[in-house]
Order: C-alpha cells, then sequence, then structure tokens
C-alpha cells in the first residue's frame, strides 16, 4: 500500500520530468540529428582555451597562465578545474543530463519545477511556471549566444529560492540541505553576477519575512531560519573557496579591480585634460559597467515582443516599406537594390528594426503575455504578504536593467558593496521571471481558492481586470503612433550628420519608422489574442466548463505556444551545424602562413583585436576576448594600441601591404613581440605581414629612465625608443640599477617556453638591465616568480605592463615560473570543506529518514 501511494506521489513528476525532455528535444531537435549551435561565446572561449586544453593533454601539467590571449593573462577565469569541489562534479553531471544545448533548456524547465513544488504549488501550476520560465525570450537568446555558464547559473535559481522558502517554513533541516546542494551547483557555474544579483532580492524576501515575523510574534523562528540559510550559504560558498580564493586575487589586477592612473589612459598620454579618475578605489568604469542599459520605454517588450523592433539584427522583409524606398532610390542610379543596401549596411548607415537605447541587442525581453496576465492577475488576487517580496524584487530588478536611465543606480553603483564590479546590467532580466513565475503561481492558486469560496467575487474582479489589461493592449495595437515615433538616436545622428545623402537618409528613416510601427502593432494584436484566449479560460473555469486542472493545462499549452513562438525568432533550426563545424575553428590562409615560423612571437590581428579570441586558438596573440582583462594590458590599449593600430592600418594601405624597419612609430606593438599582422581583407580572407621591428622575447638596454608615478611611466612610451631605454619605478629590485653597465657584447636568449615557465640564457662581461615582453604578474609568492640559477631573484616592472631584471655579470640561466600557491592552498581548503558537506548532507538525510520513521511507528 505504501508502495502505491509513493507512486501515485511521485508519478505526476516522472511525467513532468519526461515531458521536459520532449519538450526539450523537440525545440532543440536538430541535436538528435548531431548537429549543434555555433554560439558566439562558446567560440570565443575555444579560442582562448585551446591552447591550454591541448597543453594540459599533452603534458598533464596544468596551464596556470595563458600566453595566447593579450599578450599573457591568468587562466584563473578562462581555463581552470577545481577537482577538490564535490559540486563541481555533482554540477558537471546535471547539466550533461541531454545533449548540448538541449540540455540547457531542460535544466531551466526542471530547476523552476523542483523550485515551485518545494514552494508548495501543485504539479500543474510547477509544470506551468517551468515552461514559463524557460522559454522567456532572454533565456533562450542566452542560449544562442552561448551564454552557458550564465544559463546555468540562471537555472538553478528557483530551486535555491525554494530551498530558501523550507527553511523559512519552519523545514530547517530540509530546507538547509537543499540550499547548500542547490548554492553549491549555482557557484559551480562560476557567475557571481547572478549570484549577487539573487543575493539583493532574497535580502527584500529576508526584509518581509522579518516584518511578518514581528506582526506575528514568531521572531525566534525568523532568527533560527536565517541562521541557517546564512549557514548553507556559507557551506556551499566553502566548497568553492578554492575558486574565490583565485578570482579574489585576480581580480585586483583586473579592469574591476584598484586604478593607480589619476585619468583614462587616452587622457593621460595625449595630455587632455579631463576630471581626475574617481574610480580609482576598485570597479569598472560607470560608462563600461551601464553601456548596456535597458531602455525604460523598452520594458513594453515585456509584453509585446516587438515593441522597439527586436534585435539589432533584424533584417528588413522583402516587402517592407524600407526595402520599398531602397529599391525605388537604387533604381535612380540604375543599382540593384541588393547593392545600396549592402553597401549602406557596411557603412553602418542603414536604419535598423530596432530603434531601442540599447547599443545593440539580440532580442528583447519578452516575458509572454500570458504569464504577465496572470501575474497581474496574481498581485490583484492574492492575499499572501510575501507578495510585497515579489513585487519589490520585481520593481528592484527593472530598476537595475535601466542603468544608465535610472536615477538609483548611480547611488548603487557608488555606494552599495561590488555593485560596481559588474557590467551589462541588462543581464538580471534573465532570472526577474521567476518573480513573474511565482506570482502568476499564487494567482492561480487563489483563483483555485476564490471560485470554491466566491465566485461571484471572483468573477467582479476578473471582468474589471480583463477590460483594464485587454483595453491597454488594444489601445497600444490601434493608436501606438499617438505614443510613439519609432525614431532612434541613430536615424536622427543620419540625418543630421549625412551631408549629400541627407535627403535618402530621410526617405529611409520614414520608411524604417512604418516598418518599425508595422511590426509593433502585429505584436500587440498577436499578445492581444493570446490574453483573450488566457482570460477566456479563466472564464470557461469560472462557469464551470473546465477542471481546475485542465485549465491549467490550457494555460500552459498558451503560454508554450506563445514563448515557443517568439523564441523561434532567435533561435531556430537553422542556426543549427554540424557539431564539427560548430566546436572547432579553421586556419586562414594568413594563419598557415604565420604557423610555418615555429620561434617565439607574437600576432595581432588588427581586424578586431580586442573583441575576437579566433586567433588565440593558433597564435600567441596580442588580442583576444575577455571581460576581465589585466588592468595594466587595458591600459596600454586604450592608451597606445588603438592609437598604433590605427596609425599602422593607414601605413599599411599607403605603402600597398608592406612594412620596412622604422616605417611606422609602434614602441608599444614592438616591445610586446609582435611579429605578425593577420590584415583582413574583403571576402572574408586575410593575409600575414611580418613585423621588422618587434624586439622578442627579452632585450638588453643600455639606458634607464626613473619615473614617478604610474601616470608619467605609461606617458613615457609614447615618445619611447624601446630598443634603447627602459622606463621603471622605484620598486623592489631596482635598487641595484646603479651596478648597471652598458656592454654592447652581451646577449640573452630565449632556450625554453611553456605555459607556466620561461627560460632563458644569459651571458655579459657586466650587470645589464634586461627588460622581457611578458606580462608582469606577481601576487607575493603566487604569479611569476624569478629564478637566476634556480635560486630565487628579483625582478620587477619595466615599461608599465613588461617584466625587468639587473642580472649580474657572467653566464647565467634565468627562469619565470608561475606558482599558483593561492591555487593550491584553496584546493586544500576546498577538499576539507567537500568532506565537511558531504558529512552533513549524510547526517541531515539520516535525521529525517529516523524521523520520518518514527512519524510512521507513532501514527501505527
Amino acid at each position: 500500500m505504501n508502495g502505491k501511494i509513493i507512486l501515485s506521489k511521485l508519478l505526476p513528476h516522472v511525467i513532468a520530468v519526461v515531458l521536459f525532455v520532449i519538450i526539450s528535444l523537440a525545440y532543440m531537435s536538430p541535436v538528435m540529428q548531431g548537429k549543434n549551435l555555433r554560439q558566439h561565446d562558446v567560440v570565443q572561449s575555444l579560442g582562448a582555451s585551446h591552447q591550454s586544453q591541448e597543453y594540459y593533454k599533452k603534458t598533464g601539467d596544468f596551464p596556470f597562465w595563458n600566453p595566447y590571449m593579450f599578450s599573457g593573462m591568468p587562466n584563473y577565469m578562462i581555463y581552470m578545474d577545481y577537482p577538490s569541489s564535490i559540486s563541481v562534479h555533482l554540477g558537471r553531471v546535471l547539466v550533461n543530463l541531454l545533449p548540448e544545448p538541449a540540455n540547457i533548456l531542460f535544466l531551466y524547465m526542471l530547476g523552476t519545477y523542483v523550485g515551485l513544488c518545494l514552494m508548495g504549488f501543485s504539479s500543474w501550476i510547477a509544470f506551468l511556471g517551468a515552461l514559463s520560465f524557460a522559454f522567456t525570450s532572454y533565456n533562450i537568446i542566452n542560449i544562442d549566444a552561448g551564454h552557458i555558464s550564465k544559463c546555468v547559473s540562471v537555472a538553478l535559481i528557483p530551486p535555491i529560492i525554494g530551498a530558501v522558502w523550507q527553511v523559512y517554513r519552519g523545514n530547517y533541516v530540509l530546507g538547509g540541505i537543499l540550499l547548500t546542494f542547490f548554492s553549491a551547483i549555482h557557484q559551480y557555474a562560476n557567475f557571481v553576477q547572478m549570484t549577487y544579483y539573487l543575493g539583493l532580492t532574497l535580502f527584500i524576501f529576508a526584509l518581509v519575512e522579518f516584518i511578518i515575523a514581528i506582526r506575528q510574534n514568531r521572531l525566534k523562528h525568523f532568527v533560527i531560519a536565517s541562521l541557517v540559510a546564512i549557514t548553507a550559504g556559507v557551506l556551499s560558498m566553502s566548497n568553492h573557496i578554492n575558486r574565490y580564493m583565485v578570482v579574489n586575487e585576480y581580480v585586483k589586477n583586473t579592469t574591476r579591480g584598484k586604478n593607480e592612473l589619476s585619468d583614462s589612459p587616452e587622457n593621460i598620454v595625449s595630455g587632455a585634460t579631463a576630471k581626475k579618475n574617481q574610480n580609482n578605489t576598485g570597479g569598472l568604469d560607470k560608462e563600461y559597467a551601464f553601456r548596456w542599459s535597458y531602455g525604460i520605454g523598452e520594458t513594453l517588450n515585456f509584453l509585446i515582443p516587438n515593441a522597439y523592433g527586436g534585435s539589432s539584427f533584424e533584417a528588413p522583409t522583402e516587402n517592407s516599406k524600407l526595402m520599398e524606398t531602397l529599391q525605388e532610390e537604387a533604381s535612380q542610379y540604375n543599382l540593384p537594390a541588393e547593392n545600396l543596401f549592402n553597401y549602406l549596411l557596411s557603412q553602418g548607415a542603414l536604419p535598423a528594426m530596432y530603434w531601442g537605447e540599447q547599443p545593440g541587442t539580440g532580442g528583447p525581453a519578452y516575458m509572454g503575455a500570458v504569464l504577465l496576465l496572470l501575474f497581474i492577475w496574481g498581485m490583484i488576487i492574492s492575499k499572501n504578504p510575501l507578495k510585497w517580496w515579489i513585487l519589490g524584487a520585481v520593481l528592484l530588478c527593472v530598476s537595475i536593467a535601466w542603468g544608465k536611465n535610472f536615477f538609483l543606480n548611480d547611488f548603487f553603483f557608488d555606494y552599495l558593496p561590488m555593485f560596481n564590479k559588474f557590467r551589462a546590467v541588462t543581464m538580471i532580466l534573465s532570472f526577474m521571471p521567476i518573480f513573474f513565475v511565482i506570482g502568476a503561481a499564487w494567482g492561480l492558486q487563489e483563483t483555485q481558492k476564490l471560485l470554491q469560496e466566491n465566485p461571484d467575487i471572483f468573477w467582479k474582479k476578473l471582468k474589471v481586470f480583463a477590460v483594464a489589461f485587454g483595453g491597454i493592449i488594444l489601445l497600444m495595437a490601434l493608436a501606438s503612433g499617438i505614443f510613439f515615433d519609432f525614431r532612434s538616436a541613430q536615424d536622427k545622428m543620419l540625418i543630421k550628420e549625412g551631408g549629400e545623402m541627407a535627403d535618402l537618409f530621410k526617405k529611409l528613416v520614414k520608411a524604417a519608422q512604418s516598418d518599425r510601427e508595422a511590426l509593433f502593432k502585429a505584436d500587440a494584436w498577436r499578445s492581444f489574442v493570446f490574453v483573450l484566449l488566457a482570460l477566456g479560460t479563466l472564464w470557461a473555469l469560472w462557469k464551470k466548463f473546465l477542471k481546475f486542472e485542465i485549465a491549467v493545462a490550457i494555460l500552459s499549452l498558451l503560454t508554450l505556444i506563445d514563448l515557443w513562438g517568439i523564441a523561434k525568432r532567435y533561435l531556430n533550426s537553422e542556426k543549427f551545424v554540424e557539431k564539427e563545424e560548430a566546436r572547432t575553428l579553421e586556419p586562414s590562409s594568413a594563419d598557415e602562413v604565420i604557423l610555418k615560423d615555429t620561434t617565439y612571437y607574437r600576432v595581432l590581428n588588427v581586424g578586431n583585436p580586442f573583441n575576437d579570441a579566433s586567433t588565440s586558438y593558433f597564435h600567441h596573440s596580442a588580442g583576444g576576448y575577455h571581460g576581465a582583462k589585466l588592468r595594466i594590458y587595458q591600459d596600454l590599449i586604450s592608451g597606445h594600441l588603438d592609437r598604433e593600430i590605427q596609425a599602422l592600418y593607414k601605413n599599411l594601405q599607403d605603402s600597398a601591404g608592406k612594412l620596412s624597419q622604422g616605417s611606422t612609430y609602434k614602441p608599444v606593438i614592438d616591445m610586446l613581440n609582435i611579429k605578425y599582422f593577420v590584415v583582413p581583407l574583403q571576402g572574408g580572407k586575410s593575409i600575414a605581414i611580418q613585423n621588422p621591428d618587434a624586439l622578442g622575447a627579452a632585450w638588453i638596454v643600455p639606458e634607464y629612465k626613473i619615473v614617478e608615478n604610474a601616470d608619467e611611466e605609461l606617458k613615457a612610451l609614447k615618445n619611447l625608443n624601446v630598443r634603447k631605454m627602459g622606463i621603471l619605478r622605484k620598486q623592489k629590485g631596482t635598487e641595484n640599477l646603479s651596478s648597471v653597465q652598458w656592454d654592447s657584447l652581451a646577449k640573452i636568449r630565449l632556450t625554453k617556453h611553456s605555459p607556466n615557465e620561461m627560460v632563458y640564457e644569459f651571458e655579459a662581461k657586466a650587470p645589464q638591465l634586461v627588460v622581457f615582453s611578458e606580462i608582469y604578474y606577481r601576487m607575493g609568492e603566487s604569479g611569476w616568480q624569478a629564478y637566476l640559477d634556480s635560486k630565487p631573484t628579483e625582478y620587477f616592472r619595466a615599461n608599465y605592463a613588461l617584466r625587468g631584471m639587473v642580472v649580474p655579470a657572467g653566464k647565467h640561466t634565468i627562469t619565470f615560473r608561475f606558482e599558483a600557491k593561492v591555487y593550491q592552498e584553496g584546493e586544500k581548503l576546498a577538499f576539507i570543506s567537500s568532506v565537511v558537506m558531504i558529512l552533513l548532507l549524510l547526517g541531515g538525510g539520516f535525521y529525517l529518514w529516523k524521523k520520518n520513521q518514527t512519524k510512521k511507528v507513532a501514527e501505527s
């Protein structure tokens, strides 16, 4: 009998999970043919980590330094392994339950379903919520873009909320166990920004719980629950102590760390007068952090997906007004419309369908017409005091997503701890739908209750709500032109700076406005239809034409159809390619030429060097793609490399792609040992051009100059003869400079190089100042350590970002070895944490089992 009861309780959950698998594979059906997505961030990650992976496979020696990205940077946030953390192994199992990328969609649904069930919702409501959360457009767009860490992090947020709910409902042991488990897996995804935002929303939850506890005289329960939740959180974090220790060390040296310059690198190098840098205590530049800020008007995208034109890559249809205008204008010059279209597109002079405030977007944050309807309905009829947590969380998420467009974010950025460490605040919209889902679930729960207790009140409220909500959408569909001009800032700029083509741009902008309005109206009507169908389902439920479970099933189907249709605009079968193509990069003809040179050098792809890691797949690259570059290297980019690359590009155009020695003044490029440039050509091809001025792995300088601060050191590189002079600041290791005597016959050469070790042979008759073309990175005993003839020796920072050393007279072997002391210490602590975590989880599980057995005995 007990077995039948258990089976009857488990069966709905088993059915739900099976349906999640079917839905995931159906949406991502090409995975059944062995295909995969070629996702931008996955390809970039592959480029960044490929050589490190290959090195580890061949040698078994883990590469803590990545010499293939930005002239060298720690691998800490590119390619790492943390085997001592038990949650890392559990996370890998959970994430890989289905083939990529169906696994992420499945994880979205499974995580939300578990979270809602933990909050006490029925399997029917939890199933509806799972579909609603998984298919919101931002979550689908994240899969398409390859933001896998973000996706996994977001998928684990609903079960964390469910576990917290259990703790505060008095199930301290079960809730604590689950919270520890889910939080640990969530942190395995290593997307701290989502964890931070989740923490802010849970703070609001705790605040509302505290107020409720005071009113109900249950303060003791609140304190116990809070201590359990905090303990679970700390325990889950301790299982990733190795990762946090490494990141804590690294982040201090990145663009998120303290800034030693008094102004922007560009202003310092150019000598421009500007305000003193106010962000020298750490964190990102405010303008950079808020660059991707959701427009306040764009919030309408939650309900009408194409309210602001969809994505930045939305192409006009053949029968659009824009294409019609292009054809008319092109015919006047006897040109094919396609030629004019491609020309304007290449010049960035074609009005886009997207007309919002962001610099670019992969698509809108569409939450679903049915979901928003149910959420607002839930907030109206729900009597649960925790609905104020949901409303507070939604308002906070939207406010943060608005970024620079909302005054409160300036306060957060300046005063809220860690807030200024994160960029692209619109990311918060990825997990915000969970609050809409919970509000909608409460609405359905209250609907069932109200229909049983007072159906007349239900109908009275529903009528008013239906007229108000439906009326707003209907008004938008009928009279959108009254509220919006469908014109972007880029449109105005095109006309203003159009010159002789201003008249053409006016016509194109007017046509684009018409197309945008058409897109808006089409999706407004679409949302109106789904709202009518959802309201009709609630009406049928009130009329008792439908049972509650059937009504929820119909709403689930409507939700799936609604969100599926929008999601397919951004991730569909056409985007899938063969698995090998999705996960490999093919060398260009330029790469093949460069790879024939087996010496040690760096390569710079001048096309888009600092936003593309494909070059790193094959070469020691001076460029790359990463959100947390070393600050000293970013300063080189902003202060010197950007300008030098522009001058180089112009020189190459003027000289028909040929470089002679000294023809272009580029001291920073030369000191980074950039021997080859990859220059893109039309048609996707590229050529390799050799730099005759590259200084090699190391060189001896006859002169040096001591400067007072970082500003002077960075600025001095502008007019520096790097071959003859080194720029230094007073620091440990420079006290021996007075012994340096220039020896014209002195020699230094690189004899061995690997990610973790660089070995040089040196010979001179007197002490020499040597500059190495390697990026400086040392944090006490961690990072690059120097050895002279196997004995520890000092080295120092030179030329702002490189390494320098005073080497005594004679023959010597100089070794630089990367020693990840902080990682090794963290691994030991993580192992201890894993043991403690396993013991506590097992102990808690035994306690619950024992408690259940005692209950059964008492009942019998």
